[in-house]
């Protein structure tokens, strides 16, 4: 079984796994699947849609899903933080990273963006 495919919504997402088989994927920027592997002292990074919004996309978001184990005597545990700057910050696109075609996005507060970001997420989620 392969869960749904998804990012983050805050800035970043610091990742720690561990278990006897890889669950996690990461789609690469040629739309590939890479299976993360479990590595007792590695973290996994991954950048969140609001520091997309902030680097005008220059580092996109990483999509992500969980494929469920082949057997259901193995194991899989992820331990997450979840970074996000003050609520009452102003998320514009930052100049250097705004081009000739001038910002992708509105600036927007991390508390606003959360439940701009939560409502979306509740009308995609499967049922």
């Amino acid at each position: 079984m392969t869960f749904w495919e998804r990012s983050d919504s805050g800035m970043l997402t610091v990742l720690h796994q561990r278990g006897d088989y890889a669950g996690l994927q990461v789609r690469d920027l040629d739309d590939s699947w890479i299976t993360v592997p479990v590595s007792p002292d590695t973290l996994v990074i991954n950048i969140g849609d609001l520091m997309a919004r902030w680097t005008n996309d220059r580092w996109p978001s990483t999509r992500h899903r969980v494929v469920a184990a082949p057997d259901t005597t193995s194991t899989r545990d992820s331990i997450a933080a979840f970074h996000l700057p003050n609520v009452d910050t102003v998320i514009a696109p930052l100049e250097p990273f705004v081009g000739a075609d001038g910002p992708r996005y509105e600036p927007v507060t991390p508390y606003v963006w959360e439940a701009m970001f939560l409502a979306e997420y509740d009308r995609r989620v499967p049922s």
